[in-house]
């Protein structure tokens, strides 16, 4: 059985997800899970810190659902896998775009803890795959001209700035037509084959 937290965070991560935080008001995520403010006034002191834990819990999903792919990450064919893994990802978010990244629209200057937050998923997120691409550089993979953190910030924008568009513009196959760009940018520092 969810405990009330666990109610008010599953809701608030749907209606964050679905509509954004500013467009939700806390008395909703409160009725979608049943809780009251008296409740919710025990683990919370106010949606910001709620929107906060709602940043990790989603960044929590997206990591658990890529670090199969980018921890055994050994060869070029390991990094396709983890660009369909990617794709995947994108399937079961929908038209909804990326759950972190839509709370980064939302989070200002002055809601400086789920700014944080946001800042702190997406630094997760880019050391996951920053130390992977460092694996397959020393594993000769990549040229020695090739930046894993610049590749990782690339990949980023693209990622994001897809799943914004794909959710702005109801395109489901936003993320698909634009990550091939990814593995251009990856393939152009790709070591002849017969180096690796």
């Amino acid at each position: 059985m969810e405990t009330d937290r666990q109610l008010v965070l599953s809701a608030a991560c749907r209606l964050f997800h679905e509509r954004g935080v500013n467009a939700v008001a806390l008395d909703e995520v409160l009725r979608a899970s049943e809780v009251t403010r008296e409740q919710f006034g025990r683990f919370y002191a106010s949606k910001e810190d709620l929107v906060a834990d709602v940043v990790e819990v989603q960044m929590d999903r997206v990591l658990s659902t890529l670090e199969p792919y980018v921890t055994g990450m050994q060869t070029w064919e390991d990094l396709e896998v983890w660009g369909q893994g990617v794709l995947r990802l994108n399937e079961i978010a929908g038209l909804l775009g990326c759950p972190v990244g839509v709370i980064a629209l939302d989070a200002t200057p002055q809601s400086r803890r789920a700014l944080e937050a946001v800042q702190r998923a997406l630094n997760r997120w880019g050391k996951m795959h920053v130390k992977a691409l460092t694996r397959l550089k020393e594993r000769g993979v990549f040229v020695e001209s090739f930046e894993p953190r610049n590749a990782v910030q690339f990949a980023g924008a693209v990622i994001q700035g897809a799943l914004l568009l794909g959710r702005a513009y109801q395109s489901p196959g936003m993320l698909e037509r634009n990550f091939s760009g990814v593995m251009t940018y990856l393939e152009a520092f790709r070591a002849v084959p017969s180096q690796v």
